[in-house]
C-alpha cells in the first residue's frame, strides 16, 4: 500500500511476512493485514488511529505468479479511529446443502457486498422463493446466504451464483423429484483421465442408467466458477447458457442417449480445453455426478536440423506439453557438448524449442537430437 501523493510507502508483505523496513514513519504500528485471509485473495489493510493527515488517495499493488494488480482507494476519515482500506476479496467458495424440501446456499469472506442467485435447469414455471440474508463481518466482509424450497415436480438442476464486481462462482445442486426419491439409484462415479490429440476431436465417456424426464448437463470446473459445456433436456440439446469457448464444438451422440449414454464429442481441442469437467445426469431414476481429467496432447511430428559453418541447430515446434531436447554423439565424445537451448510458448498455448551447439574439431561425428 502507497499514499499517491509522493508514493508514501504504508506497508508491504512479501517472502510470507510483514516487510516494514522502508514504512513511512507517520504510519509506524498502525498498519496491518488480515494474515488469515490473504490466501483468500483479500489483501485489505487495517489503518488504525486514524488522523485527519491519513486522508488522501491510497494504492494496493499486489504481484503474484498469475500477474499483477493496481487499485485506488480514497480515504475519508469522518471522525473514525479505525478504518479498512479494503481491495477485493473475491468470492472462493460456494457450499449447498439440503434438508428436507429447502435447499441452502451460502458464501463467506467477500468483499464488496455481494449479490446471490437462483436458476434451474430446465427453466422452472414456478417462482423459486428465495430467502436470502447478507451479513457484515468485524472485519468489514460480508457473508451471504440464502434458502430456497424446491418446487415439486420433475427432476430439476439448480445453479446458485454468487458474483461481486471483481469475479463470480456457480455451484451446482440436482434435487430428484418425489418419484426419483422413491426410485434413487447412484451410479458408482468414475473419474478417468482421457489424453486428446491437439486439433482432433476428443469423446469425453459418461454414462448413466436411462430413465424419463432425462436432463443431462456437462460443465468445467475452474477457478472462473462452473462454465456450461453442454446442456440437453425436454429431449434437446439446450446451449442458451454455454460457454462461448465451446460452441459449435460439443455434441452428444443422440442415438446413444436412450442407452444410457451421454458421452460428450468435443471437437477441435485446444490446449486452453484442458482440466476437470463435470457430467451431471438427472431422471426419473436418481441421479449421478461424475469427473473426468481431460489431458491435451501435441506431440513431436518433425525435427529440424541443420548446419551453418561450425554450428549445429535443431529445431521443432507446436509442442505440448513442454519438451525437453537432448544431443548426443557416435561415437561418444570426449568434449563436453556446449549447446544452447531455448523453448518458446505461442499464443496456442504450444511449445516451440530450438537448441544449437559447436560442433567440436575431430574425427567425423555423427550427431543426435532427440525431443521428448
Amino acid at each position: 500500500y502507497q499514499v499517491s501523493a509522493g508514493e508514501l510507502l504504508v506497508h508491504s508483505y512479501y517472502h510470507s511476512k510483514d516487510q516494514l523496513g522502508l514504512q513511512n514513519q507517520n504510519f509506524k504500528n498502525r498498519t496491518s493485514l488480515i494474515l488469515d485471509q490473504l490466501s483468500r485473495g483479500n489483501a485489505s489493510l487495517l489503518l488504525k488511529e486514524v488522523k485527519i493527515q491519513d486522508e488522501g488517495r491510497y494504492k494496493c499493488y499486489t504481484s503474484t505468479s498469475t500477474g499483477y494488480k493496481e487499485s485506488f482507494i480514497n480515504l475519508k476519515t469522518e471522525g473514525r479511529t479505525e478504518i479498512f482500506l479494503l481491495s477485493a476479496a473475491p468470492v472462493s467458495d460456494i457450499r449447498i446443502h439440503q434438508d428436507g424440501n429447502r435447499i441452502t446456499c451460502s458464501s463467506e469472506g467477500i468483499y464488496p457486498q455481494p449479490e446471490l442467485t437462483w436458476s434451474t435447469e430446465p427453466p422452472s414455471n414456478t417462482t423459486l422463493n428465495e430467502t436470502t440474508r447478507i451479513q457484515k463481518t468485524e472485519d468489514q466482509l460480508y457473508n451471504i446466504s440464502s434458502s430456497l424450497t424446491g418446487p415439486d415436480g420433475p427432476d430439476l438442476i439448480y445453479n446458485c451464483t454468487v458474483r461481486t464486481r471483481s469475479n463470480q462462482k456457480t455451484e451446482t445442486f440436482i434435487k430428484p423429484g418425489r418419484s426419483s426419491v422413491r426410485k434413487f439409484h447412484l451410479l458408482p462415479a468414475a473419474d478417468p483421465e482421457v489424453s486428446c490429440v491437439f486439433r482432433h476431436s476428443c469423446l469425453l465417456p459418461c454414462q448413466f442408467q436411462s430413465g424419463s424426464g432425462l436432463v443431462i448437463r456437462w460443465s468445467n470446473p475452474s477457478s472462473a466458477g462452473d462454465s456450461v459445456v453442454h446442456s440437453y433436456y425436454d429431449g434437446q440439446d439446450q446451449l442458451g447458457q454455454q460457454n462461448q469457448k465451446f460452441q459449435g464444438r460439443t455434441s452428444l451422440i443422440l442415438d446413444q442417449i436412450s442407452r444410457g449414454n451421454a458421452s460428450l464429442l468435443l471437437k477441435e481441442v485446444k490446449i486452453q480445453d484442458e482440466g476437470r469437467y463435470k457430467c451431471n445426469i438427472s431422471s426419473s431414476t436418481g441421479y449421478k455426478e461424475s469427473f473426468i481429467n481431460l489431458k491435451i496432447d501435441a506431440p513431436v511430428s518433425d525435427i529440424r536440423i541443420h548446419q551453418d559453418g561450425n554450428r549445429i541447430t535443431c529445431s521443432s515446434e507446436g509442442i505440448y506439453p513442454q519438451p525437453e531436447l537432448t544431443w548426443s554423439t557416435e561415437p561418444p565424445s570426449n568434449t563436453a557438448l556446449q549447446n544452447r537451448t531455448t523453448v518458446h510458448q505461442t499464443e496456442e498455448k504450444l511449445y516451440d524449442i530450438s537448441s544449437s551447439l559447436t560442433g567440436p574439431d575431430g574425427p567425423d561425428l555423427t550427431y543426435s537430437c532427440s525431443i521428448r
